[in-house]
């Protein structure tokens, strides 16, 4: 017989192979189990289907686990490619990762792609970026709230492609965090692990990390010296942001879920520990979350992680420590075209520290902003002057402009151009904060039809040119101020003003360069 059919075992009715062939459907699959087996004696072996990589922290453990490694490949008659089998080297290419004693980050090969990566033009080439996104979240600290500009033009049943600033300004975040080599630490399955959770209205986020430094008793309970920045050990960012119905709930609520969400991503490390799982939260109630009257839902989802054995405690929620989960739970967005309470507060902020002085001491001050009115009226109350109390008043009564001596104005987006031309118009000082893609629609001729116009398009164009503005880029929000004297323009990046100062120290380096680079 040939010696080409030697692998080949003849019968009167097929050809049946005595090896496994490659490239044939679920070969993969079927080569896996004998390899598993075959690797359960070993230890510090990983194996992904034809693919091995082992490791040791010493050159002399290195070399015998490699003799032990080659004594199993013999006994399994595993054969080895001498070309692709090397050892003694202090970084692998595994499975689309580089792996050395810092961690693992994406392999240069995998960057590439990354590299010369350009927007997508529809929604099929948004769904292959996002993919490719998808694949390295665990890398990017609060991805889900970085990419939401493009995963929201994915929902609904017909989604409706479009790219603008908001949408590249994610594209290009994304791109440059995976390609500044962002490491994540391998797990020591003899130390404890630590589970950081917190939540805000616009999401919920936390961070999975180790203390190797630490010993093990001083680990628990908290302490902000060890529990420092130069002591993390991270292994993995979660984030992912609330869907529309749970937004609004109380606080207890979104806590418990934040908590409740992040151990069963912590799961599969905490099962895997001789050492309690220690979860910390910013939110007090949630350390008698195990006591209190519970409904059917809530009792449920608790018993649920009841194989994990963990100690919760309180810290609060000021300390550096719960900066990178509250980080990971918060954007200055809501939604399109609507600020988030924290982004809103501080947009109104920042236009009144540029406010001309002498407004603080003006006694009729008018104050909308829908639900959000009274904490607003409360930032404003505290930069006046004047005692008596500011008015919280629609923007729009019979159609008319508001009389006040200073009228802050936040209403909802479809409203916004209209209220803006009506301001314009009348006499009296007003700033309305607006979408900027909204902004030429103030004096579009078409706004008016079926109603009276408060003035020409062209004088309105000519008012709205006038006017002072104050612009956040990121949001793509300005502030549009008319009838102010000596108010100075100008533009801002809200991402940088959003994030306080104090909590940039607990990000490493890489990320620190590009996000003060927006």
């Amino acid at each position: 017989m040939p010696s080409c059919l030697d692998p080949l075992r003849l019968t009167p009715t097929w050809i049946q192979p005595t090896v496994l062939p490659f490239g044939q459907k679920n070969s993969g699959t079927e080569a896996q189990g004998p390899y598993r087996k075959a690797a359960a004696s070993l230890s510090n072996i990983a194996n992904y289907v034809d693919d091995w990589l082992g490791y040791d922290n010493d050159i002399n453990d290195l070399v015998k686990n490699f003799a032990k490694f080659l004594a199993v490949c013999r006994e399994n008659n595993i054969a080895l490619n001498a070309h692709k089998t090397r050892t003694g080297f202090t970084q692998a290419q595994f499975f689309g990762f580089s792996v050395d004693r810092h961690g693992t980050k994406l392999a240069e090969k995998h960057l590439d792609p990354l590299e010369n990566l350009i927007p997508p033009s529809d929604i099929s080439e948004l769904r292959r970026v996002l993919g490719l996104f998808q694949v390295s979240r665990k890398y990017v600290d609060h991805f889900a709230h970085i990419a939401k500009p493009l995963s929201v033009m994915l929902r609904g049943r017909k989604p409706v492609f479009r790219w603008d600033s908001e949408q590249q300004t994610a594209f290009d975040a994304i791109r440059s965090l995976l390609l500044t080599g962002v490491h994540l630490c391998p797990p020591r399955h003899d130390l404890p692990f630590h589970l950081s959770t917190d939540a805000s209205d616009d999401g919920k986020g936390g961070v999975l990390y180790q203390l190797p430094s630490v010993p093990i008793e001083q680990q628990h309970p908290y302490d902000s010296d060890a529990h420092c920045g130069d002591n993390m050990a991270v292994i993995a960012y979660y984030s992912k942001l609330w869907p529309e119905p749970l937004r609004g709930r109380p606080p207890f609520y979104l806590e418990a879920s934040a908590l409740m969400w992040g151990m069963e991503k912590a799961r599969f490390y905490a099962l895997s520990s001789p050492y309690p799982l220690y979860t910390y939260s910013d939110h007090a109630p949630l350390q008698w979350i195990q006591k209190t009257a519970k409904g059917a839902v809530s009792a449920f989802l608790i018993e649920s992680l009841s194989d994990l054995d963990t100690i919760h405690q309180y810290v609060p929620g000021n300390s550096k420590f719960m900066a990178v989960p509250d980080a990971a739970s918060r954007y200055p967005m809501l939604g399109p075209k609507r600020l988030a309470p924290r982004g809103l507060r501080h947009s109104v902020q920042e236009l009144l520290d540029r406010l001309p002085k002498f407004f603080k001491s003006v006694a009729k001050v008018q104050i909308y902003a829908g639900e959000d009115s009274p904490d607003i009226a409360r930032t404003v109350q505290s930069w006046r002057t004047e005692t008596n109390p500011v008015t919280i008043a629609s923007p729009l009564v019979k159609e008319a402009p508001p009389v006040m001596e200073l009228s802050i104005l936040i209403p909802k987006p479809d409203l916004t151009p209209l209220v803006v031309a009506q301001c314009l118009m009348g006499p009296h000082p007003f700033a309305i904060l607006m979408p900027i893609d909204l902004a030429s629609q103030t004096y579009n001729p078409n706004l008016y039809k079926g109603g009276p116009s408060p003035g020409s398009p062209a004088d309105l164009e000519k008012k709205f040119r006038a006017a002072g503005k104050l612009s956040f880029l990121e949001t793509q929000m300005m502030w549009i101020v008319g009838n102010v004297d000596n108010f100075t323009c100008a533009e801002m990046f809200a991402a940088q003003l959003i994030t306080p100062a104090p909590l940039l120290e607990m990000f490493d380096q890489s990320f620190l360069n590009f996000f003060c680079a927006l």
